[in-house]
């Protein structure tokens, strides 16, 4: 069996006094998907900010523990280093259009443009 693909080991993050996740443990192997369940305040998001780079993360103080992707040190600064290294994620509230793959919307938006000159010749 290769390593896994996401390897957290004891992340925790605080708002404040309050501790949001406390030693999160999670192993995501290759080929795997999966799916976060659970009530609302359970720190879901907080986590998927986490390995996101969301901004609130480190505006609010970051967080403490490890996390590796592929065996390397792993801690987005930013989505946009996050999405340079292979990792986002797709949101429940996420509204697919029919007649798309599911990697075209998925991607939808991100696709790579050129700027260009306005108004065309």
């Amino acid at each position: 069996m290769t390593g896994s693909v996401l390897d957290i080991r004891g992340l925790t993050k605080k708002f404040g006094p309050a501790t949001v996740l406390s030693g999160v443990y999670l192993r995501i192997d290759p080929g795997e998907i999966d799916g976060f369940v659970g009530p609302n305040g359970s720190g879901k998001t907080t986590l998927l900010r986490i390995v996101a780079g969301h901004p609130s993360i480190a505006l609010s103080g970051g967080c403490s523990g490890r996390m590796t992707l592929a065996g390397q040190p792993y801690a987005p600064f930013s989505p946009r280093e996050a999405r340079a290294c292979g990792v986002g994620f797709v949101h429940q509230e996420s509204v697919l259009i029919p007649g798309l793959s599911l990697e075209a919307n998925v991607t939808l938006g991100r696709e790579r443009v050129h700027a260009t000159r306005w108004p065309l010749p």
